[in-house]
């Protein structure tokens, strides 16, 4: 193999194993819930609105947390990796319990403004 074949190679690995690592997971900002006790109805509806962008970034966030996940197994499979995905775990655990917390808190919300708005 001549020189140039070599650096070929060595280009090529560097930018496979830079790929594996370049796919960053930024976790979506959280978001403030209307309080449903003091807002009009276009407010309520452009928090639902912001509500459902948030659950679909946090969905593309686990999303890239599970493939970020399974890249690093396949290049990780020792023992040492194992504190790794058990952190990895936690972390998606926390984010579906955040997912869960913001949907019931704009749940709450709705079931507010309909108590102070009777008739809408």
């Amino acid at each position: 193999m001549n020189s140039f074949s070599l650096c070929v190679v060595f280009l090529g690995s560097i930018l496979i194993s830079g790929q594996l690592y370049a796919e960053q997971c930024v976790e979506p900002a959280d978001i403030l819930v209307t309080d449903g006790s003091k807002a009009t109805r276009d407010k309520m509806a452009s928090g639902k609105a912001e509500g459902q962008r948030y659950i679909a970034d946090m969905e593309e966030y686990l999303k890239c947390l599970r493939n970020t996940a399974r890249k690093e197994d396949k290049l990780n499979s020792n023992k040492s990796a194992e504190k790794q995905r058990q952190a990895d775990m936690e972390h998606y655990d926390a984010v579906l319990k955040k997912i869960e917390e913001t949907t019931q808190a704009y749940n709450n919300q709705i079931s507010a403004f309909k108590a102070a708005n009777p008739r809408e």
